[in-house]
């Protein structure tokens, strides 16, 4: 896990070398979801503008909850890459268009009998699988670099749908910083 963050960070800082386009706008965006945050996990992600109408980035989720103190029987990390395609009439904002893939694992409580039914295994299996999907969002940027953003996208995993989560998704209200 220290591992991804830290490649994640340096893969930020590289990106961000160039900042602004030949017009002067920002290109580059971090944001955090509060949405998440109020949920006890951590979601932020980092946004790269191409041009005035698209722009690539990657979001990394932890949650920081234990699958006992959540509730449930599951606990996900996730890392996705997207990439988004604006309609709006200023620059890499307003209304977009957003198609994702997603690498998650997912631990589930697991608890098998054997015989006599006094014997019983427990323990979480992590699951690992790879998802694509789509969504929508608005996103406004202020002239002094403050990103507001709202999204919903849908998915769903390819490799093992029975087991686990066979639909993902990415949700947010996030509050970020151009630059």
């Amino acid at each position: 896990m220290k591992r991804t963050i830290f490649i994640l960070l340096l893969s930020m800082s590289v990106a961000s070398y160039g900042q602004k386009t030949e017009s002067g706008k920002n290109r580059s965006e971090i944001k955090l979801n509060l949405f998440s945050a109020a949920l006890g996990a951590i979601d932020f992600e980092f946004e790269r503008s191409l041009s005035k109408r698209s722009s690539v980035g990657l979001s990394f989720f932890s949650n920081l909850k234990s699958p006992e103190e959540s509730g449930s029987h599951n606990n996900q990390n996730s890392i996705a890459a997207f990439y988004r395609f604006y309609l709006g009439k200023k620059y890499a904002s307003g209304f977009f268009l957003e198609g994702f893939g997603m690498y998650n694992t997912v631990e589930n409580f697991v608890a098998t009998s054997f015989i006599p039914p006094s014997t019983v295994r427990r323990g979480y299996r992590t699951i690992h699988d790879f998802g694509i999907g789509g969504g929508i969002g608005y996103k406004w940027v202020s002239k002094k670099g403050l990103v507001l953003q709202t999204n919903l996208s849908l998915g769903k995993n390819l490799f093992d749908p029975k087991i686990g989560e066979s639909i993902i998704g990415r949700a947010g209200i996030q509050i970020g910083y151009s630059f």
